[in-house]
């Protein structure tokens, strides 16, 4: 069983400006290949990796504020700030055990790992006004944790003589400057050139997508 409360607020601090936040808690269900993976297998041949029946959910703390102000009737600066507390996240560790009167060594899941996620965003959006629109988007990040992937010991410190990471360190997908920029142009009908009563170019919309991480 899992409760997970959420709360959400939003009100107009003016006739222009809204803030918001937000709380919550989440599960997400455990990769079902975490759990059943080679569960009847020979662990006397090769180096096995094995599901984890008893292996628990992964857990999520949530928080995030934020505030949209419009400057114009058709440009939004949004402000957002958030951050993530993650346990039971899953993980390998490896097992040494007497099996069919042998000792073996395998690998199995189990949910050791945790993060901690933080960082903030900043948007300036123009809305279709008049055939113009388009967002820049700038945010920052800050992820840091035990393990990027279940896998992690299993590829990368498995029969090796590095030590597994007792501290946080940045994950895989810490992106720490992201920023994004799009502008769209459209053509609104009746708005263009005409061929023998036909409106050729209307409803047509060209798009330019930039990204720098």
């Amino acid at each position: 069983y899992q409760f997970s409360p959420r709360l959400g607020i939003s009100f107009a601090v003016s006739n222009t400006g809204r803030f918001t936040a937000y709380y919550g808690h989440f599960m997400q269900q455990i990769d079902l290949g975490d759990v059943y993976q080679n569960l009847t297998s020979d662990l006397t041949s090769g180096v096995p990796l094995v599901g984890n029946p008893n292996i628990q959910t992964q857990k999520t703390i949530a928080y995030e504020v934020g505030y949209d102000q419009e400057i114009t009737k058709d440009v939004l600066l949004s402000l957002k700030a958030f951050y993530k507390d993650q346990s039971n996240l899953s993980s390998t560790e490896s097992v040494n055990t007497v099996y069919n009167q042998s000792f073996v060594d395998y690998t199995i899941y189990e949910t050791g790992d945790f993060a901690k996620i933080k960082g903030f965003e900043v948007k300036l959006k123009k809305s279709l006004s008049p055939g113009f629109s388009g967002e820049l988007t700038y945010s920052f990040l800050d992820a840091k944790g035990t393990g990027s992937d279940s896998r992690d010991f299993y590829y990368l410190f498995r029969d090796t003589d590095t030590e597994v990471p007792k501290k946080e360190y940045p994950l895989a997908f810490d992106v720490t400057h992201d920023i994004k920029a799009r502008v769209n142009y459209f053509i609104t009908p009746n708005s263009g050139p005409t061929v023998c009563g036909v409106d050729i170019l209307g409803n047509l919309s060209a798009n330019i997508f930039y990204t720098w991480q």
